[in-house]
């Protein structure tokens, strides 16, 4: 994952706001320190990458045998055209993969958050105007995509839209999330033999990683 220099100090600052209160939590900031005469050695400043990974979805919430992967992309194109990352690009974008023991079972969440809630609510709305297609390519292959599924009843955020893929070895569910300043995005992805048993909770994964966003 890179940054340019401004990109990283201006979503950094952004997820430093947030995180202190104004944002995803719903924290009270912490009051200022008391200035002091004495010296006091400079406290090591907080990594926002680091707070936010700290909230991704792990192998222990997808079930037995899931292991990380590389850390997917945070950029990359939507099927019906469009990439969210290159089109907002002043946000703090961390991601994880999941993969179960054999490595055809994935999960794909992605994170991002904004200067603020209107800016997180276009970038769902480019999110999901990517997927308003019937066909187009998902990671170079082929696919044809369902109708959008409202999924706003079933979990505790802003909007919440999932969409059927199918392409030519695998079944996808994608899933995109709006939670206050926050995107958060899911693939989860399984062989068109997989049985109910071999798939993932997609809307308790789903569920989960909202709650421990919004929660942080």
């Amino acid at each position: 994952m890179s940054f340019s220099a401004r990109q990283y100090s201006t979503a950094a600052a952004v997820l430093l706001i947030i995180l202190a209160g104004c944002g995803v939590g719903g924290q009270e900031p912490e009051p200022p320190a008391v200035p002091s005469t004495t010296a006091a050695a400079t406290p090591a400043r907080p990594d926002p990458l680091a707070r936010l990974r700290g909230v991704l979805l792990t192998p222990a919430d997808a079930g037995p045998g899931y292991a990380t992967g590389p850390e997917p992309a945070p950029s990359a194109p939507l099927p019906c055209g469009g990439d969210v990352a290159a089109e907002f690009p002043d946000a703090v974008r961390v991601g994880v993969l999941l993969r179960d023991a054999g490595g055809a079972v994935e999960v794909r969440q992605a994170v991002a958050v904004y200067a603020d809630r209107d800016t997180a609510a276009e970038a769902f709305a480019a999110t999901a105007d990517g997927m308003a297609c019937g066909a187009g390519p998902l990671d170079g292959a082929p696919s044809r995509i369902s109708g959008a599924q409202d999924l706003t009843a079933h979990v505790d955020a802003d909007h919440a839209t999932g969409w059927q893929v199918a392409a030519p070895d695998r079944d996808v569910l994608v899933v995109a999330v709006q939670a206050g300043p926050a995107v958060v995005t899911f693939r989860f992805a399984a062989p068109p033999e997989a049985g109910l048993a071999e798939r993932p909770d997609a809307l308790g994964l789903t569920r989960t990683a909202v709650d421990r966003l919004v929660a942080a």
